[in-house]
């Protein structure tokens, strides 16, 4: 389906059954609210569209079919180089990411897409993730005031689907390392008491090593890897987890009063941010099957087989707090409702708590010499 086509079905589709204005999806429930008349617009799906949520094959996806894609329009922000869904209507707004003016000349741009094929709807709405990013900033003790009070007046929340890599995958590590067993040996010592020498005795806990090797297992399932370099990385990842029983097949009622930004990180990178992300799972497998008190992990190697993945959407509310020629980012996960953000630092106040910290630690030694 071409975009002229789809434009027109999901104009058609996002009508009010009641008085026809255009509909906007209603966080936390399966409807489109008419914002005229008020009326309810439930979103169904049948049995079959869920069946549609099917995995591709990764190693094929050089090969992935034009039924698998399809063309949107675009709106490609000149500033921060943003690209997010455009449907056709609006004439000027401003970026999610960066805030700086979008104007809409020329239709946008064109661009042909692995098809989203899920997406998990907006669970929190925007007063709660108002409320959600003022908690979570206010208690940003190490940032100066005059920021935290910019956060406390700041209202400007917007709801995006990011686009997102899903991946299964099944890992077989062989690895060589050591294992590390602890005993307990008495030892001497000499130390000084009332102005006197005395020798004592202690117990000290030593390790044995011993070379170890193997070979273990791991099956993924719907790891969650952002496909967009838009947002700053670390915090998007901090976002996690997300519940993948909350997918559901694309639609795009769920997208009706929001944007949804087109991926820039390809499937063939995403995937190697997967493997990071799987490895610390992998590590404590590996450290599970060595046994012993402490691991070591000198040399492994991982073979990746039956990997899937899926195009899917995720809804996070965003944030951006301009500060002293910077912008900071806030991030709501729109099913969880967790917040992660960024913060300059004021540096009187890391100093006085440092120097807190000193004091109360002198304190506590000078009041223990003081008991002896």
């Amino acid at each position: 389906m071409n975009f002229d086509e789809k434009t027109a079905d999901v104009n058609n589709t996002l009508k009010c059954k009641n008085c026809a204005a255009s509909l906007t999806f209603a966080p936390g429930t399966k409807s489109l609210v008419c914002q005229y008349c008020g009326t309810t617009n439930e979103i169904t799906h049948s049995e079959e569209e869920f069946k549609e949520i099917e995995e591709l094959d990764y190693f094929d996806y050089e090969h992935v079919n034009d039924a698998e894609k399809y063309t949107v329009q675009v709106l490609k922000c000149n500033s921060c180089g943003a690209s997010t869904t455009y449907d056709g209507k609006t004439a000027a707004s401003s970026c999610p990411f960066c805030t700086a003016p979008l104007v809409v000349t020329g239709g946008g741009q064109a661009a042909s897409i692995i098809k989203p094929k899920s997406l998990i709807p907006f669970v929190v709405d925007q007063a709660k993730a108002i409320e959600k990013f003022k908690s979570y900033a206010k208690n940003q003790w190490f940032a100066p005031d005059a920021f935290l009070k910019l956060t406390k007046n700041h209202d400007k929340v917007k709801g995006m689907y990011i686009p997102y890599w899903s991946f299964d995958a099944d890992v077989h590590t062989q690895y060589v390392g050591q294992r590390g067993v602890d005993y307990i040996t008495t030892e001497t010592y000499t130390t000084t008491e009332n102005g006197k020498s005395v020798t004592r005795t202690r117990n000290v806990t030593r390790t044995n090593w011993w070379p170890a090797s193997g070979e273990v297992d791991n099956t993924f399932d719907d790891l969650m890897v952002t496909a967009s370099s838009t947002l700053p990385v670390d915090v998007a990842n901090n976002l996690d987890p997300w519940d993948s029983n909350g997918l559901v097949p694309y639609n795009d009622s769920y997208i009706a009063g929001f944007v949804a930004e087109m991926y820039n990180i390809e499937l063939k990178a995403g995937f190697e941010t997967g493997k990071q992300k799987m490895w610390p799972t992998i590590e404590q497998t590996i450290c599970n099957n060595i046994g012993g008190d402490h691991q070591r992990i000198t040399r492994h190697q991982s073979n990746y087989s039956n990997v899937k993945f899926k195009h899917a959407l995720l809804p996070i509310w965003i944030s951006v707090v301009p500060y002293k020629e910077k912008k900071y980012y806030f991030l709501v996960n729109g099913q969880t409702g967790k917040v992660q953000g960024q913060q300059p630092y004021s540096a009187i106040k890391i100093i006085l708590a440092v120097i807190l910290a000193l004091i109360i630690i002198f304190g506590i030694y000078w009041a223990t010499q003081a008991g002896e």
